[in-house]
């Protein structure tokens, strides 16, 4: 019956079609919800903050104890980390290995911007800003094993359920037919264990199989905040992953709009032998982000090089997250004091050495490979085995307070126009 179904749904009257697929609720092209300042959000208090960062220790380290009783020689198989939005997976995955993992790199379809490629990270040369996302200077780039990028087939799409692989659901066909223009993704994903996927996560859903998922920015801000099919789709892919990854305070902020509550705080993680100091032959400091006060993989990869960071910084969230406090870089909010702190550094080489010494050793702790690469292997490890992690105890449980309420209702009220695109 599914199979006719299948292949007539097209031919039922779109009403009927609708209350097949979605209930009383098709998709529709508006905002599910809206939060132009995540970093504002109600429930950011320094007592939940500090309770997340206790609650994740305890599950990392349930994690590590359980992989423990599994004996060594059935703790290998083949992981794929899925979206690589800014090399944001292929530097993950260089500090995984460093746990004896097996990882691929599969690029998003389509992703042809050149600093989402891994031989961005290996090119040594110059490309013009505007011209990064042109496909023709991927040739320009290294070739770096391990990494595969598909083209988006959307023939597919037309094709008949029956004529499908058995891992594809009817009711995902029958509400996404678009997405199954990445069905050569989809079908290479079976070969792994599990998946850790962010900037399209419902390529992990999709697939059907184990995943993790983390954030890239854009994917859980604005992708999941939409009530059209993508939207929802994407908010199903982050709400059916064993376990959300999350780096910074504000993903709790996002988790309490959609009702998600199976977060975990672990590290963004680079290899702290790849990126160290001396890699950045012609930098003296980064100058990051001045409004969001959270930092990402650039900030990182400068403070693993010991090189010291000029951004606004969310200082008490993080000093109630991090294992040891808020990282040391240097704070600014407006020119004046951006001006400020780059006239301390070069005005002062002694103090200057101080501030790369401590940047680099925040980082080690923070975020390096040696601390951080078996956190990772243990999640892995488990969402492969089908074990599924229990978060009944986390804080994100609690309901909704009246503030968030009310706020969650004034963003949305202020949200800019909904923008139509797939």
């Amino acid at each position: 019956m599914q199979y006719v179904l299948a292949d007539r749904v097209e031919d039922l009257s779109p009403k009927l079609r609708d209350r097949l697929l979605w209930g009383r609720r098709p998709p529709r092209h508006v905002w599910h919800s809206f939060d132009r300042t995540p970093w504002n959000h109600p429930w950011l208090s320094l007592a939940h903050i500090r309770a997340m960062r206790d609650f994740s220790a305890d599950m990392r380290a349930a994690a590590m104890e359980s992989i423990e009783k599994i004996p060594g020689a059935e703790r290998s198989g083949g992981y794929a980390f899925v979206g690589n939005l800014a090399n944001a997976m292929y530097m993950r995955a260089q500090g995984i290995r460093r746990a004896g993992l097996a990882i691929d790199v599969i690029g998003a379809p389509g992703d042809s911007y050149a600093m989402s490629q891994p031989g961005w990270e290996e090119f040594d040369g110059e490309i013009e800003g505007d011209r990064l996302g042109m496909p023709e200077w991927q040739a320009s780039l290294p070739t770096v094993e391990h990494f595969y990028a598909f083209s988006q087939i959307m023939q597919w799409a037309d094709m008949r359920l029956r004529e499908f692989p058995s891992f594809v659901r009817c009711s995902d066909y029958l509400r996404w037919p678009v997405y199954f223009g990445h069905l050569p993704v989809l079908k290479k994903l079976q070969q792994y264990d599990a998946l850790f996927a962010a900037q399209a996560p419902y390529l992990a859903y999709l697939s059907r199989r184990p995943y993790l998922v983390s954030q890239v920015g854009g994917d859980i801000w604005y992708e999941c905040a939409r009530d059209d099919e993508l939207g929802r789709l994407q908010r199903l892919a982050f709400g059916e992953a064993n376990a959300f990854l999350v780096s910074n305070p504000w993903s709790f902020a996002h988790a309490r709009r959609y009702g998600m509550c199976h977060l975990i705080y672990v590290p963004f993680i680079l290899d702290q032998d790849t990126y160290c100091p001396g890699e950045p032959r012609s930098a003296d400091c980064l100058l990051d982000q001045f409004r969001l006060g959270y930092f990402g993989a650039t900030a990182l990869e400068a403070m693993a090089c010991g090189l010291p960071v000029i951004m606004r910084l969310e200082r008490g969230q993080y000093d109630a997250l991090c294992e040891t406090g808020a990282p040391p870089v240097l704070d600014a909010n407006t020119p004046g004091e951006v001006c400020d702190q780059l006239n301390r550094l070069a005005g002062n080489s002694e103090w200057h050495a101080g501030a790369r010494h401590a940047h680099r050793e925040w980082f080690l702790q923070n975020h390096g490979s040696t601390r951080w690469s078996m956190d990772y292997f243990a999640l892995l490890l488990l969402t492969a085995r089908n074990h599924r992690f229990r978060f009944h105890r986390s804080p994100l449980r609690r309901p909704l307070s009246t503030e968030e309420r009310e706020y969650h209702a004034t963003e949305l009220a202020n949200a800019p126009p909904f923008p139509n695109y797939q």
